[in-house]
């Protein structure tokens, strides 16, 4: 049995598998004994707001379900809590997840939620802006940006590529400088991207 009774769950309902696997979380959780502040949020718009609303009723674990913009949108409020986060992968490509070496699969991830370790992680920070595992400037933030949610939702990875394929026919390289110490360079470049390795398993700790 998992050694506490109470979680949130926020599902971003727009993300590939989110509403589909809504209700499979739900169950999973209070076969679990669990009881379960649960939303599907359909406006991407409202998940912050739903949120801090739940956070407010201190559950003592907050379970997110969604993709990496979704992770890294709501960390921020999480962060300085005494609260756990779970995460339920249901996006595309999962980057977050798969770093953290958690289950893809529902059941798995509720799994590791219940009876995993707990564990910190790092959190960039910036501009007053955490998020996690990983920053990009250039060619990636402008697909993830702009791919049409039909098409991600309805083709997977390989909607999400020929999309990607099409961006980076478009894109035009931008000149990055950089100063390691030794006087600054200029690079031509079509993305600058910032990751570093997180523990494996979690729940995670979202306390910094």
């Amino acid at each position: 049995m998992s050694n506490f009774k109470t979680a949130a769950l926020i599902v971003n309902a727009r993300s590939r598998n989110g509403q589909a696997l809504f209700e499979r979380a739900c169950a999973a959780l209070r076969g679990h004994g669990i009881a379960v502040d649960a939303h599907a949020v359909r406006d991407p718009k409202n998940l912050e707001r739903v949120a801090r609303r739940a956070l407010a009723k201190n559950p003592e674990v907050m379970i997110l379900g969604g993709g990496d913009g979704t992770m890294s949108g709501l960390v921020d409020d999480l962060v300085g809590r005494k609260v756990v986060l779970g995460v339920l992968p249901l996006g595309t490509a999962n980057s977050f997840a798969r770093t953290l070496g958690l289950p893809l699969d529902v059941e798995g991830a509720v799994d590791v939620i219940v009876h995993g370790e707990r564990r910190r992680i790092d959190l960039g920070m910036i501009d007053d802006d955490y998020f996690a595992n990983a920053a990009s400037i250039g060619i990636a933030p402008q697909i993830a940006e702009t791919v049409p949610h039909g098409l991600k939702k309805v083709f997977g990875r390989i909607g999400y590529l020929g999309w990607a394929a099409v961006q980076y026919a478009r894109f035009q390289p931008f000149w990055l400088t950089i100063d390691t110490g030794d006087g600054p360079q200029r690079l031509r470049v079509v993305e600058v991207h910032r990751q570093w390795p997180l523990p494996r398993r979690s729940r995670t700790d979202g306390g910094g």
